[in-house]
């Protein structure tokens, strides 16, 4: 993965994860975590990874 897409992808990775923990009221949310993000070579689109933590019956 070049630099430019390995920055893009920190960056998305930054603002998504602030994003869930400042903007999200939603309580079913607040064990997820985003554990990586895979940017496109086009950089037109991302695949963001999440772990999802606690009992199955909360995830």
């Amino acid at each position: 993965m070049s630099r430019r897409l390995l920055k893009a992808a920190e960056a998305i990775r930054e603002v998504v994860s602030l994003a869930i923990v400042t903007e999200m009221r939603d309580p079913r949310i607040k064990n997820v975590t985003v554990v990586g993000v895979e940017v496109m070579p086009d950089m037109k689109s991302a695949k963001v990874h999440v772990s999802i933590m606690g009992s199955e019956k909360e995830q």
